[in-house]
């Protein structure tokens, strides 16, 4: 009967074992079904509980240690996680049965079994004893199950949830503390400490109290363990979602340069270097036409997937509206706007730097929705922002109205547009880039290409970080006009370049290429290029005191096989032809210096007039060319 009753008792601690693994675990088998397999697995226990018993009554071999392991393979079988973590909730479950069942139980039946005198013959296995400890095992169990419930189940599913299959690491330790429970149990035992002996409650309530601190760690380890990977993965989906973002910036940006090989009246380059955490910047540039160009600076509010699909949607809209033949930047963004406003629940915004502009004559509109301001660069001078007051953002109201202004680009001139990220890149000192030092370095070399421009400015922040984290991305756009080549009114062709000497051979090779197309002599157009190279010379050299300028020259053939070339300038007030001739009779030495090269212009062509109206300098040459 005390072989029956005794591992009945341990079976107890088992059926509470199973009860606090099922609090944080899921079945995988259910009704009838899982009734009959915990049924089976308790007979299974009891039976071979009762033989190990039987054999040696004070050798707790099987019940420290073969029912932890038959408890831990009917957990597996039974619910859905993954083994590890059932092997760990079927090990420390069995764990905290002998805990509790020698510091609590085992401690106040030695108190009240020894007063109420059931230790006959100074042994704690009498049947009194036994029904004793069994009722004090479920008032205890009841108590202790409940304060589970309340207190640390849902931390230990959270830990579960978070571990997963990483919990395989942590086996080993609740392993070897069952282990070696069994171990101090066996050794006690050998040496005469059971229940009655005055050293059982210090020694058993140390052991207990080391593994009831063990306990905790254990769970504390696993969980730091599990917050770390989840913080790992966290970081991964971070850095799936941004490299995702990143995609979706970089696939969605014109990428390919030159982008319109075939165009030489301008040159354009930009480039956008994300952040870590990507934001929403985006650049574009499209023809609308042959004759009118769409330049788009923007930056979505926000940072990761929902910014650069909001930078998408942004883009799309722009591009397309612009397209539609509006050439109206503030239009284009009021319709954008109210598009963006619809279903807006995030509240992201765009700043956004729109300019159409028509290439023929340089001339266009722009508009500015809270952006940054441009900068321009006047031939043969240097780049200065240009203020002005802005629209609100776009997506910020439903409603809104957009201001746009004209501005007018001249053969030579350069446009640096860009987004926050290049004034607001920070060093270890956490100081501002600024615009200041943009500008020196944007006038380092102000007549350079835009791919230098833009490579000068991305060099010279990187130097005033100095390794510091990049916070937001650099957008920059570089445009710059080399004039362009049309056809006016009578078939007259339009050239338009810097007031410079490097863009000689082209105004000559314009020139020439016209009279060669009427066939024009040799003769002729030898004397009209001496004429057109003096004449373009001068306003290079003398049109433009401070070196920026732009000219502009026009040429047909009429009817009777005169040609018919205009140089325009916008330089200060100068009559070529008002000066007197100099005295070819006289000698080199007698002759007042200059005024020669114009009189040899003059005697090449059949006529020259000068006219001087709004603000321009106009001279027309004529000559028969056959």
């Amino acid at each position: 009967m005390v072989v029956f009753l005794w591992s009945a008792a341990m079976i107890f601690g088992s059926v509470f074992a199973w009860l606090l693994a099922h609090t944080v675990l899921t079945p995988k088998i259910t009704g009838a079904r899982f009734v009959m397999w915990w049924i089976m697995t308790g007979i299974v226990g009891f039976i071979l509980t009762y033989i190990s018993y039987s054999i040696n009554l004070y050798n707790d071999a099987f019940g420290a240690l073969g029912l932890p392991v038959i408890l831990c393979a009917a957990i597996v079988y039974a619910y859905q996680e993954s083994v590890p973590a059932k092997l760990f909730v079927g090990m420390m479950a069995s764990l905290t049965f002998s805990v509790i069942t020698f510091m609590f139980c085992g401690s106040l039946d030695n108190i009240i079994g020894g007063r109420l005198g059931f230790f006959a013959g100074g042994t704690p296995y009498t049947v009194e004893n036994i029904l004793l400890f069994m009722g004090i095992k479920v008032v205890v169990f009841s108590i202790i199950y409940v304060l589970f419930l309340r207190f640390v189940r849902g931390g230990v599913k959270e830990v579960l949830g978070m571990a997963g299959e990483e919990l395989r690491t942590s086996l080993v330790v609740p392993a070897v503390s069952i282990v070696g429970f069994y171990v101090i149990n066996l050794i006690t035992n050998s040496v005469g400490i059971i229940p009655t002996s005055p050293w059982f409650m210090p020694l058993y309530m140390t052991v207990c109290i080391i593994f009831g601190v063990e306990f905790a760690q254990i769970l504390g380890t696993v969980r730091a363990n599990a917050e770390k990977m989840q913080s790992e993965k966290e970081k991964e989906r971070i850095g799936a979602e941004l490299n995702v973002a990143n995609q979706i910036q970089a696939d969605m940006l014109p990428r390919i340069f030159p982008p319109f090989p075939e165009r030489k009246d301008f040159d354009i380059y930009a480039t956008m270097t994300p952040a870590k955490e990507v934001g929403g910047d985006f650049y574009d540039f499209f023809l609308i036409d042959d004759d009118h160009l769409g330049l788009v600076m923007a930056d979505v509010s926000g940072k990761g997937v929902p910014a650069a699909l909001f930078m998408v949607i942004a883009k799309t809209l722009i591009k397309n509206h612009a397209q539609l033949g509006e050439y109206s930047p503030a239009k284009v963004l009021m319709q954008t706007n109210e598009q963006l406003c619809e279903g807006n629940e995030a509240e992201l915004f765009v700043t956004v730097w729109l300019a159409i502009w028509q290439i023929s004559t340089g001339k266009g509109l722009a508009a500015n929705a809270g952006h940054e301001h441009p900068v321009l660069r006047r031939a043969g001078g240097t780049y200065e922002l240009v203020k002005y007051r802005h629209s609100p953002a776009v997506a910020t109201m439903e409603g809104m109205r957009f201001r746009e202004h004209e501005f007018e680009l001249h053969p030579g001139d350069s446009l640096f547009v860009y987004t926050d990220g290049v004034p607001e890149a920070t060093n270890e000192k956490d100081e501002l880039y600024g615009t200041d030092r943009m500008l020196d370095a944007l006038n380092a070399d102000p007549a350079a290409a835009p791919k230098e421009v833009i490579a000068a400015v991305k060099k010279s922040v990187d130097e005033f970080a100095a390794g510091t984290p990049q916070f937001d991305d650099i957008t920059m756009m570089c445009l710059q006009y080399s004039g362009s080549e049309t056809t006016g009114a009578d078939n007259e062709k339009v050239l338009d370049v810097p007031a410079d000497d490097q863009h000689l051979t082209d105004v000559l090779a314009f020139v020439t290429g016209i009279l060669e197309e009427h066939g024009g002599s040799m003769k002729t157009q030898m004397l009209v290029e001496v004429s057109i190279e003096e004449l373009f010379v001068n306003i290079a050299h003398y049109a433009y005191p401070e070196g920026n300028g732009w000219a502009q020259i026009r040429a047909r053939v009429e009817e009777d096989n005169t040609a018919v070339i205009t140089l325009i300038d916008g330089g200060i007030p100068y009559d070529p032809l008002a000066k007197e001739d100099p005295d070819v009779t006289l000698s080199a030495e007698e002759r007042e210096i200059g005024g020669l090269g114009i009189f040899m212009a003059k005697k090449n062509m059949d006529e020259m007039t000068y006219k001087y109206e709004d603000g321009k300098n106009i001279l027309t040459c004529r000559k028969k060319i056959s």
